[in-house]
C-alpha cells in the first residue's frame, strides 16, 4: 500500500514511524514533512498541502492508495471528500464533522442534544457584556476560550481581571468568546478509531498544556503527555464510556457526521466523574506520540479495517508498557516565534526505551538539522510503568540540544504510582 500523510509536526513523524514498520507498505510519503519524516519516508513539497485539488492530483499521479489527513485546515477545506470522490481512501474527518473541533458553540449544541456532560460556559459576542460579566466575577479564576480555535491564543485562564479583560477584548475583535469558571481536576484524553459504524477505544492519555512545571505559566498546545493513565479508576472509565463516548459516537451516526479516522475526547477528571471539555477529529499532539508506540498491531492492517468498515472484526493488540512524552521547545515559545537554531543529536536511541519524534525541524543545504518553530521535538520514554518511562524520556532529553532549548521537568510526576 502507498500511503501519504498530510502534516509536518511530531504527530506526522509518529504516524510515519508507525506505518514504516508495516511489511504492507510499498510507498510512504509525507507532505510537507520534516527532517525526521525524511529519514523514514519521502517528503513532498507542494504549493499548499491543505489544498484538496492539489493533493488529489498528487495522489492520482503517484498512484497513492491511502491518505491520512492529519491537519485541521485540510479537513476544514474538504480534503476527505475530494479524495474519496477521486477514489482514494482517506483517514480523517469530513468538513461537516470538522465543525465539532473548529466551532465550540456548534460542539456544545451537539453535546446538549446528546446529553453529554460538559463544563458550563457563558458565550459573548460583544465586549461590553463580557466586561460586565468579568467585573461581576472579580477575583474568580476564569477560563476564556476562543470559539473558533486557531494555531495559538485559543485559551487563557487567570484571576487577574486586567489580563482577562485584555485577552477577551482581543478575541472579541475577530471572534466570539466562551467563558468558563475554573474547575479543579486533571486533563485526560481518550481517542477512538472509527470506521463510521464501529469503533475501537485506545488507552487514555493525559497531556500537560501549561508551559512551566507544576502547571504554571502560559497555556501551550502541549508540553508533554503520558499513556496510559494509572490513576484512572475503572468506575470513572466506565462512566466516560457510557456517558460521553457512546452517546457521542451514536450522535455522529444519527446526525450523519460519521467518518473514517480517529475521534478525540478532551476531558476534565474530577472526584467521582468526568466532564467533556472539547471534541477533536484528529489525533492530538503530543498525545499521538505516546499512544502510537503502544499499538502492537500492524498499522496498515488497522487502516485497511477502518477503510473496509470492519473494525468490529479487528483485534487491536496493545503493549503493556507505559509511555511518557516530553516536548522540547524553542526559546520564546509560546509567546513568540523562536529563531531557527542548529540541532545536535548525540547518538542513536534504543527504540525499546526511547523514541525521538521531530516537530518543527528541517534540513538546510548543508545537511544539518535546524529548528523552525515552537515545539521542535517530542522525546518519548517507554517502560514497564510511568516511573521508568519518565526516566528514559529525561535521559533522552539530554541527548538533543540546540541554543535556547527548554522543556518541562515534571511530565508524568503526578501519576507516579506509590
Amino acid at each position: 500500500m502507498k500511503v501519504l500523510i498530510l502534516g509536518s509536526g511530531a504527530k506526522a513523524h509518529a504516524l510515519a514511524w508507525a506505518l514504516e514498520k508495516s511489511h504492507l507498505i510499498t510507498g510512504l510519503y509525507v507532505a510537507p514533512g520534516n527532517s525526521g519524516t525524511a529519514e523514514i519516508a519521502e517528503n513532498i513539497t507542494l504549493n499548499d498541502s491543505n489544498n484538496p485539488a492539489e493533493v488529489t492530483k498528487l495522489c492520482t499521479s503517484w498512484s497513492i492508495d491511502y491518505c491520512l489527513v492529519a491537519t485541521a485546515t485540510a479537513q476544514h477545506n474538504g480534503m476527505v471528500e475530494a479524495l474519496e470522490k477521486a477514489g482514494i481512501s482517506a483517514f480523517g474527518a469530513t468538513k461537516a464533522a470538522a465543525q465539532l473541533e473548529q466551532d465550540r458553540h456548534y460542539a456544545r449544541e451537539f453535546m446538549q442534544r446528546h446529553r453529554v456532560p460538559t463544563t458550563e460556559a457563558e458565550e459573548f459576542s460583544e465586549f461590553e457584556s463580557f466586561k460586565q460579566y468579568i467585573e461581576a466575577h472579580h477575583g474568580e479564576h476564569l477560563v476564556l476560550k476562543r470559539n473558533h480555535p486557531v494555531s495559538n491564543m485559543n485559551v487563557f485562564d487567570s484571576t487577574d481581571i486586567n489580563k482577562l479583560t485584555a485577552f477577551g477584548k482581543q478575541i472579541l475583535e475577530e471572534d466570539t468568546l466562551l467563558v468558563e469558571k475554573f474547575e479543579p481536576g486533571y486533563n485526560l484524553s481518550i481517542s477512538a478509531f472509527t470506521d463510521g459504524k464501529n469503533h475501537l477505544i485506545l488507552p487514555p492519555a493525559s497531556d500537560y498544556t501549561k508551559a512551566m512545571d507544576n502547571d504554571t505559566g502560559s497555556i501551550t498546545n502541549g508540553m508533554g503527555a503520558i499513556c496510559p493513565v494509572p490513576v484512572l479508576s475503572s468506575r470513572t472509565y466506565s462512566k466516560i464510556r457510557t456517558e460521553i463516548i457512546e452517546p457521542t459516537l451514536k450522535g455522529l451516526q444519527k446526525e450523519q457526521l460519521s467518518y473514517k479516522g480517529v475521534f478525540f475526547f478532551s476531558l476534565l477528571i474530577q472526584d467521582g466523574g468526568a466532564k467533556l471539555t472539547s471534541y477533536h477529529v484528529k489525533f492530538g499532539n503530543p498525545e499521538a506520540q505516546v499512544i502510537l508506540p503502544l499499538i502492537k498491531s500492524d498499522f496498515v492492517s488497522l487502516l485497511r479495517a477502518i477503510d473496509k468498515q470492519s473494525l468490529d472484526q479487528f483485534e487491536l493488540e496493545l503493549s503493556t508498557q507505559s509511555a511518557v512524552g516530553v516536548v522540547i521547545a524553542g526559546e520564546g515559545y509560546p509567546e513568540r516565534q523562536p529563531q531557527s537554531q542548529a540541532v545536535q543529536i548525540d547518538s542513536i536511541f534504543p527504540e525499546r526505551e526511547t523514541l525521538v519524534f521531530h516537530g518543527a525541524t528541517h534540513k538546510n543545504g548543508d545537511g544539518h538539522i535546524y529548528t523552525n518553530g515552537g515545539r521542535c521535538f517530542t522525546v518519548v520514554g517507554l517502560g514497564e510503568n510511568i516511573v521508568k518511562a519518565n526516566s528514559h524520556a529525561y535521559k533522552g532529553i539530554k541527548r538533543v540540544s540546540f541554543p535556547g532549548a527548554w522543556n518541562r521537568e515534571d511530565i508524568g510526576n503526578r501519576f507516579f504510582e506509590e
